[in-house]
């Protein structure tokens, strides 16, 4: 069972499939999504997180290489390791109005692809 995680809670308290999303940095990420918009079907996606332990991503080396994503999201940053395409682990950090952080989640596995946003 998970550890109590109030930022997770929060998040999908306050988030849905219609919360605007705007990329603030990439890392060898070459699959194309739109770097503005909805989260769209992603939302449901993400609801769905695991443990970090069962994690799988696609590719292992994309996993060596260190690819990675940042969406800013209201008053959190959404950083998920990808794969081919995919996202395979998340973690949300809880900003204040200066973009400063406050606290972070834990990590989480998911599998959800990036062509949910916007969806």
């Amino acid at each position: 069972m998970f550890r109590p995680d109030p930022i997770i809670e929060n998040v999908f308290q306050e988030l849905t499939p219609d919360s605007h999303y705007t990329v603030l940095e990439q890392y060898h990420v070459k699959h194309e999504f739109e770097q503005r918009g909805n989260l769209g079907a992603m939302y449901s996606c993400l609801r769905e997180y695991k443990w970090s332990s069962k994690r799988k991503p696609k590719s292992p080396n994309d996993v060596a290489i260190g690819k990675w994503l940042k969406l800013k999201l209201l008053n959190y940053v959404l950083r998920m390791k990808i794969s081919e395409g995919e996202a395979y682990m998340i973690e949300f950090t809880e900003v204040d109005n200066k973009g400063n952080e406050v606290e972070s989640s834990n990590s989480y596995s998911v599998n959800c692809d990036l062509s949910l946003l916007n969806s």
